[in-house]
Parts: C-alpha cells; structure tokens; sequence
C-alpha cells in the first residue's frame, strides 16, 4: 500500500512537472521521496536479515540445520546472503553447518555405522 502511495505521489509530481517545469520544488519533492523510501526499504530488508538470523539459530538449537524444507537454517542463511551479499553472520553461519555435519559424519563412521541425513 505504501509502494501504491508513493508511485501516485511521484506521478502526481511528474504531471505538476509538466505543467510548470520551471518550479524546482517538485524536483526536491521527488528526491526527497525516492530517497525516503530507499531508507525505508534499507531498514525492512536489515529487520528481515535480523529474523532471519534469529530464526537460523533457533532451527539450529532444534536440529533443523538443513530440513525441513523452507524451515531450516541453511535456507536461512542463505536467504540473508540474497538479502546482504556480504554479511559476515550468514558466511559464518554456513560454514558452522559445514563444520557440524563434518562433525557427525565422523562420529557416525567411528562407531562403524553408515552416515544418516542429519536433519
């Protein structure tokens, strides 16, 4: 609904700008928009990676590191690097999955068994 608000007021602003191209007021209104609703965007996607990072440890605390699907903390963390391409918590994140999945297919050879899908 926001996104609907702010496309109207800028068409708005580009018929005002049309009418009158001289008045500089409607280029500063346009910016000021644009870049309100860049901050605005910036602050949802940083609230997301940060549930989304929260969530990662949750489903780690639950043994849901890679299933099920869409709710476990590999696609977390991914989704964080979709969001932040370099955000160091969702490398590290990963590369903590890595090493714990390491972890159990070692422990699971040493005892003579047969690896299982860690969940």
């Amino acid at each position: 609904m926001l996104n609907d608000d702010i496309e109207k007021s800028l068409a708005e602003l580009n018929r005002a700008a049309e009418i009158n191209p001289r008045n500089t007021d409607v280029e500063t209104l346009r910016s000021q928009i644009i870049n309100a609703q860049g901050r605005a965007d910036a602050e949802l996607a940083a609230a997301r990676v940060t549930e989304l990072l929260l969530s990662a440890q949750k489903q780690i605390d639950g043994q849901r590191l890679f299933s099920p699907p869409g709710d476990n903390a590999e696609q977390s963390y991914r989704d964080v690097l979709a969001l932040e391409h370099d955000s160091e918590p969702a490398r590290k994140g990963l590369h903590t999955l890595a090493a714990l999945l390491l972890k159990q297919l070692q422990q699971s050879l040493a005892q003579g068994g047969r690896y299982r899908h860690w969940k």
